[in-house]
């Protein structure tokens, strides 16, 4: 088949299925869709079926791993993660519109080619095509893949939302108490073991539409709004004590990288910080913006030189 120029988002119904996908299937436009895309990728991807899902709707339906760029484990990888719920539809789109995008560029892109010789690429784009295919949020088995984790959460978690573990009638439901993950989820972990965490940098990035009246980051907070001890590499700050007396003059050296600013930052009210205290004469204090710390006393002097482009370095 000969790639068109332009973006194809999806195919036709009624198309032959990927020759590693067995057995009859409905219609899901968004599996035809990364299929066809696999297809146009050819030699340049690592494809394989990781998990067979059966539904009450289709008989196999695959789910698919992508990968791209070099293997070896010395250089970065990033993983890209979509469709963990079945109504969660734009995450895949989105996942598997960029896997496309990648492809197309391929053709022609020979800067492309040179940055995945320093990079590793993983896909995921549908891992619950069973629930995807249902239009329901839960896999065919009636577990909420989002919530079937063995980690209970330390904090209080709201009634049913939080996950449940009564019924699979129920939304949001766990799955059993002591049982394995469901086995897309087993696949998923596996692939992140195996791509993932096996280097010694590498980012995932789960896409989807959010949940909420506002947007929030989930990662590494998801069972406890502590932070956790061994993950003090996402975070600018950690256990930082700065105490200042009035009528003092205090220098904060350190190399670039290591939060200086982002500590002046935080005292001059631009960063509000996720955990810690500033206290003023013995007094907690909460700088909204920069206008309430400058209320309280606290001002910074910045270094950032386009601040005064007008000015000379003398």
């Amino acid at each position: 088949m000969q790639p068109r120029g332009g973006f194809v988002a999806m195919l036709v119904p009624g198309c032959a299925p990927h020759p590693l996908a067995k057995g009859p299937m409905k219609h899901l436009s968004e599996l035809e869709a990364l299929e066809r895309t696999m297809d146009l990728g050819g030699t340049h991807l690592e494809v394989n079926v990781v998990h067979r899902v059966a539904s009450p709707l289709a008989a196999d339906l695959p789910v698919y791993t992508i990968a791209m760029g070099n293997p070896s484990p010395d250089v970065p990888a990033i993983g890209f993660f979509g469709g963990v719920h079945g109504l969660e539809r734009i995450g895949a789109e989105v996942v598997i519109a960029f896997l496309h995008n990648l492809v197309m560029r391929l053709q022609w892109d020979t800067t492309l080619h040179q940055q995945l010789q320093s990079l590793r690429l993983v896909f995921m784009p549908i891992v619950n095509p069973g629930g995807m295919l249902m239009g329901t949020r839960a896999n065919p088995q009636g577990v909420d893949l989002m919530r079937n984790a063995p980690v209970d959460a330390v904090d209080t978690v709201p009634f049913l939302v939080g996950g449940q573990r009564i019924s699979a009638g129920l939304p949001w439901y766990r799955g059993k108490a002591g049982t394995p993950m469901e086995a897309e989820n087993r696949a998923l972990c596996e692939l992140v073991a195996k791509e993932l965490l096996s280097r010694r940098f590498s980012m995932a990035l789960d896409c989807h539409s959010g949940f909420g009246a506002r947007d929030r980051i989930w990662f590494p907070y998801a069972h406890t709004r502590k932070p956790i001890a061994h993950l003090a590499e996402v975070q600018a700050l950690r256990d930082v004590t700065l105490t200042v007396r009035a009528g003092t003059v205090h220098a904060l050296v350190g190399e670039d990288g290591v939060g200086k600013s982002t500590l002046m930052k935080i005292l001059a009210g631009v960063y509000q910080p996720d955990a810690g205290d500033v206290e003023i004469h013995g007094k907690r204090q909460v700088f909204a913006n920069p206008a309430a710390a400058l209320d309280a006393g606290v001002s910074m002097i910045y270094q950032e030189l386009d601040l005064a482009e007008h000015l000379t370095v003398a």
